[in-house]
């Protein structure tokens, strides 16, 4: 006898787990080898006023792991979901808000909260009980420390941390994790630097370097795009 709960259009992977007490509602499609810790509500009524009951989704990718007490919401608006990324791994006791998308490999801790359609790039880093505004952007590769509170954009590759949030720096420990070598980090450094004199001047100096070192597409893709709440640009 299964001691949770499954409702509704489920599509499962290969070796989906899920813990005691947790609850489904579809339309939800799962992966393969996705690990649901207990006491989870997947597919939970998206806490926005704007749902009228449209039939909207969840996707979790393959090799994504939520720990115990993990709220995610569907979305609101019709066909439209909320996404966790490939090989990503989400802590206790934190809500994936509706319209959510959180890219491959990213590692968010306890106790962490996010607006409505908060976006975060592939690998970053959330520290501890982070809390996002809706529509806010974390880029890839960024990194913020516990008991954040993250009302602007953070763009690819940043560390910060505070509340109000203030930017100190590159990411570099998770930068070295992920194979990125000195050269790189220093160029990457060197955008950073650009980026607290001016994003214009970031943007046409970044430019030059993407044939040289493509994972600097990431930087251009992410200002490529209009932000609804701005860059934050308060440094340590």
């Amino acid at each position: 006898m299964n001691n949770y709960i499954i409702e509704g259009n489920v599509k499962k992977g290969i070796n989906l787990s899920i813990g005691v007490f947790s609850y489904i509602k579809g339309p939800v499609v799962f992966g393969n080898n996705v690990e649901i810790g207990s006491h989870c509500v997947i597919g939970h009524i998206p806490q926005d006023y704007r749902y009228k009951g449209e039939e909207t989704y969840i996707v979790i990718e393959d090799n994504v792991v939520l720990s115990s007490h993990v709220i995610v919401s569907r979305a609101t608006g019709i066909e439209n979901k909320t996404v966790v990324g490939k090989g990503s791994r989400v802590m206790s006791f934190v809500h994936i808000s509706h319209n959510m998308f959180i890219g491959e490999g990213v590692i968010i801790i306890s106790g962490s909260m996010f607006g409505g359609e908060t976006q975060i790039g592939n690998y970053a880093y959330i520290g501890g009980k982070t809390a996002t505004h809706q529509f806010v952007r974390v880029g890839s590769y960024a990194f913020t420390g516990a008991m954040s509170y993250l009302s602007q954009d953070l763009p690819p590759f940043l560390a910060g941390t505070g509340s109000p949030f203030y930017i100190y720096g590159v990411n570099t420990l998770g930068l070295l994790r992920h194979g990125f070598n000195k050269e790189q980090i220093n160029r990457i450094k060197h955008y950073y630097e650009l980026y607290k004199r001016g994003i214009d001047l970031m943007l046409k100096e970044v430019e030059t370097w993407v044939n040289e070192m493509p994972f600097f597409t990431s930087v251009l893709d992410f200002f490529s795009v209009s932000s609804k709440r701005g860059y934050r640009r308060k440094f340590l």
